[in-house]
């Protein structure tokens, strides 16, 4: 938090520290005045006191002690075979802070009786021997301005904190209309993709037990298995997402610190792993190709070193990077390659495919493009490019550091 006053630590603990300042100012030029006047009569010595009071009191009771002040001030004008020295400075802030209370009524009542008061006692030149009448005038008119200066910061500041309520209701507003719309998305992906996947998973569990009296190829029987489980599979990453959609921020915070990134796993066995599945699962649907992973990264490095939001997009990436080998690429042998380096700073990966004819009804267009944001705001970089039926894929993601105790077991 930023600090008002950052070398008086004393003013931080005051609630309102800049009429601190203005007060403490005009005790400092009250006991000036005094001092420099050189009328140390006890009428003189108890008036200034009695200003100062009054200062201090106007940090906890403003309106009064403001008011009076200027009584005061009046009453010193009536006092017979007197002559008190005019505390211009405490009349001033008084007045300001009138003003910056909206007791305009009361101030300019006080001040035009302060006026006629001072008018009338010009003709007593033993009581205001230094003023004349543009000088009362000039005064009082300063006072005046005071006053509307306070009014006008307080109706500042009132104007500030409406609109940073209109603000933060306009936020509320947002936020909720995004909690509706997440609210429809979850139900709509519930009712359409989560039926199509479990019709799918159990229709290939039939498939299954139909085969072993229809005596089918063993290479057809691994395709049926490899679509059912991968029904189930995408099913459990739906009913995540679905999750998510209908629970707040800390609960998913929650759901993500006990799931993916606290495991231990190296991270060089997860790519591998993740390298080989798809591999298995590009084979199943005729693509064939090679994924190779070369690491130079520490030991030490493990899923839970990594932070959540970069080993998600690592896992999202390369599933996408699969999806569109096999939505775009071609088929046969040696149809893809896949380079994937591990260091202790980033994660590279580079990919070449042949084109093939792509099925419109799986094709988006998307895909690439939200991850390429995805991975720029991270500071990383992805690149594509297509020339001679070949189409490549280049990538590059920082390895950004967990925030969470686990990352304290890796050291760069």
């Amino acid at each position: 938090m930023r600090r008002k006053f950052p070398h008086f630590r004393a003013f931080d603990r005051l609630r309102r520290p800049y009429v601190a300042v203005m007060i403490i100012v005009v005790i400092v030029c009250t006991a000036l005045i005094y001092a420099t006047d050189g009328d140390y009569s006890l009428p003189q010595t108890m008036y200034s006191f009695a200003h100062i009071c009054l200062l201090v009191g106007l940090y906890w009771h403003p309106t009064y002690c403001a008011c009076a002040i200027i009584a005061l001030s009046i009453a010193a004008e009536l006092a017979p075979e007197a002559m008190f020295m005019k505390q211009l400075w405490c009349l001033w802030l008084a007045a300001g802070l009138l003003g910056y209370h909206r007791r305009l009524r009361m101030a300019f009542s006080l001040l035009l009786i302060q006026t006629l008061i001072m008018m009338m006692s010009l003709s007593d030149q033993h009581q205001m021997d230094d003023w004349n009448v543009p000088g009362v005038l000039s005064f009082n008119i300063i006072c005046a301005i005071m006053l509307v200066v306070g009014y006008a910061l307080a109706e500042h500041q009132e104007a500030d904190r409406l609109r940073r309520k209109a603000q933060e209701r306009e936020r509320l507003a947002i936020e909720q209309e995004r909690l509706r719309r997440d609210m429809a998305l979850a139900s709509r992906i519930h009712d359409s993709t989560t039926r199509g996947l479990a019709l799918i998973s159990l229709l290939s569990e039939e498939c299954i037990t139909d085969s072993a009296n229809a005596k089918l190829p063993d290479v057809l029987k691994e395709r049926i298995t490899l679509i059912g489980s991968t029904a189930r599979s995408t099913l459990q990453d739906v009913r995540k997402v679905i999750d998510v959609l209908n629970r707040d921020e800390r609960d998913e915070r929650d759901a993500d610190a006990k799931g993916e990134s606290t495991s231990d796993e190296p991270m060089e066995s997860m790519l591998t792993q993740l390298l080989a599945d798809n591999d298995k699962h590009m084979a199943a649907i005729g693509v064939q190709g090679s994924s190779v992973m070369t690491s130079s990264a520490s030991s030490a490095l493990t899923v839970s070193c990594i932070d959540r939001e970069t080993m998600q997009e690592v896992r999202d990436l390369i599933n996408q990077m699969y999806t569109n080998i096999a939505v775009h690429g071609a088929r046969g042998t040696d149809a893809y390659h896949v380079r994937m380096e591990l260091t202790d700073r980033a994660l590279r990966i580079r990919e070449f495919n042949a084109i093939g004819r792509t099925d419109d009804r799986l094709h988006t267009g998307k895909g690439l493009s939200m991850h390429r944001t995805r991975i720029m705001a991270m500071g990383g970089i992805l690149h594509t490019h297509g020339e001679d039926d070949i189409w490549t894929l280049q990538v590059e993601i920082p390895i950004q550091p967990h925030t969470s105790s686990h990352s304290s077991s890796f050291r760069r």
